[in-house]
């Protein structure tokens, strides 16, 4: 039996490995793609996608959770200056690909505690953009499972958040009171 279950699970990973879209992601036109992070510059490792989708005519936002306002050694920083900086460093990095100031929204958390909000109203402020929103494509951290060990707890909070908000967002008697339709 243990012969079968790894026999099965070395089919499966190639195809999980090497999955992709039907159309690839160069040819995507006109969709909305939301990306979900923690920070500011969370986003970055994603910015040659974000402005190649942005080119190709699609409507790309970025959706963070936290401000940003921690991540400083600087003894003469405070939260609320530190706050500032980062939200002025994440719109200019988005006018570089195009994407507009409108197309950044961030829920305004405390950098590093986001595993302590309350997990609801995190999830039901995601879920009001994305119903708002109507994404066609759906961007966040990879929740991990074997390497989760290293992530940040805002990486790792903000990417079951995400998860469990595109679950909830779909189920009209989940936060009734945002469907207009």
């Amino acid at each position: 039996m243990k012969k079968l279950s790894v026999l099965l699970a070395l089919m499966i990973l190639p195809a999980l490995l090497f999955a992709q879209p039907e159309t690839p992601v160069e040819e995507w036109t006109d969709r909305t793609v939301l990306l979900i992070g923690a920070h500011p510059d969370d986003d970055q490792q994603s910015h040659g996608t974000m402005a190649m989708l942005q080119d190709n005519g699609n409507d790309v936002y970025v959706l963070l959770l936290t401000t940003g306002n921690v991540g400083t050694k600087d003894p003469d920083m405070t939260r609320e200056r530190l706050a500032k900086i980062r939200y002025q460093e994440e719109v200019d990095a988005l006018a570089e690909l195009g994407i507009p100031e409108e197309n950044y929204i961030n829920l305004g958390y405390t950098d590093g505690m986001l595993e302590f909000a309350d997990r609801e109203e995190v999830v039901k402020q995601i879920v009001y953009w994305i119903r708002k929103l109507k994404p066609t494509t759906l961007m966040a951290f990879d929740p991990g499972w074997g390497y989760q060990k290293w992530h940040k707890t805002d990486h790792r909070s903000a990417s079951y958040l995400a998860a469990d908000a595109a679950r909830a967002a779909e189920w009209r008697l989940l936060f009734q009171g945002q469907i207009t339709q």
